[in-house]
């Protein structure tokens, strides 16, 4: 019951009263983080409230993945990667450079079909499911990310999926052999509702939020959807944010467009950042 005492001036009017408004116990993790929770946002007013869950100051936590070493190898082949995490809406994205995708590792529906051409494909089959190594790293792990993947609270839904298939090997090179070498900013997304237009704007939005935090408004993007969901009406959407060039070694071409599905890309992709 946070802000009981300014619901009066809240926009929207809200009823504290209400059980729906009041925090729970059964709804954290456990009592320590309840009680942290509560007294964190019970010091904070309502403007600051709002921009520490919904905006990029709130992605206050960070943590190393890739281990910072003297020069066994060289930055110009070695992986970088961290991940920022907001403590208040319990968000995590991780931005990681020189990201081995192996295609075959990831066992996902091919998307983007016509809803009529796979009625009574179960929505399992549209979310991927990843093998250890689909995705890596050329870098030793950092302590720090060991730590935060044993946790429970800092990597959700298909992102502690992901982290759990990524490998780290610091003799591994990103674009040796890669099929496809992509040079500029890709986001990786997974999908839920991708024909709810509340649920698109929620993606759309988190996308502008970790844009804003890691200064990638002015340049381009390009999203690959790691889910197999079919074709659907909000799909082109995506191509209003950004448009970026992907450069294909074997033949050397250039692709527009800003999304791709994972299903579509070659047996190995290079990220250099993503």
């Amino acid at each position: 019951e946070g802000h009981k005492h300014e619901a009066d001036s809240c926009p929207n009017g809200i009823d504290w009263s209400k059980g729906k408004n009041i925090v729970k116990a059964s709804a954290l993790a456990s009592q320590a983080q309840m009680g942290r929770k509560i007294a964190a946002l019970n010091n904070i007013n309502p403007t600051e409230l709002c921009e520490t869950a919904l905006g990029p100051k709130g992605f206050s936590e960070e943590w190393n993945m890739c281990k910072r070493t003297s020069s066994t190898h060289s930055s110009t082949t070695s992986s970088q990667a961290y991940c920022r995490h907001n403590p208040v809406s319990g968000s995590t994205y991780c931005m990681l450079s020189k990201l081995t995708l192996l295609n075959d590792l990831i066992k996902v529906s091919k998307g983007g079909e016509e809803i009529s051409a796979v009625m009574g494909r179960t929505e399992a089959q549209e979310f991927p499911v990843y093998s250890p190594g689909a995705l890596s790293l050329s870098c030793f792990e950092d302590e720090d990310s060991i730590s935060h993947k044993h946790a429970t609270n800092y990597y959700p839904h298909h992102l502690k999926l992901i982290t759990n298939a990524l490998t780290f090997d610091p003799t591994m090179s990103c674009d040796q052999d890669a099929g496809t070498v992509v040079s500029d900013t890709v986001m990786l997304v997974t999908r839920y509702e991708y024909a709810n237009l509340f649920h698109q704007m929620t993606d759309w939005y988190n996308v502008f939020v970790v844009a804003m935090k890691e200064d990638l408004l002015d340049q381009p993007l390009r999203f690959v959807f790691l889910d197999g969901h079919p074709k659907g009406a909000l799909d082109d959407a995506w191509d209003l944010f950004s448009k970026a060039t992907i450069q294909n070694q074997q033949p050397k071409t250039t692709t527009g467009g800003g999304f791709i599905r994972v299903a579509s890309l070659p047996a190995k992709s290079c990220f250099s950042r993503a």
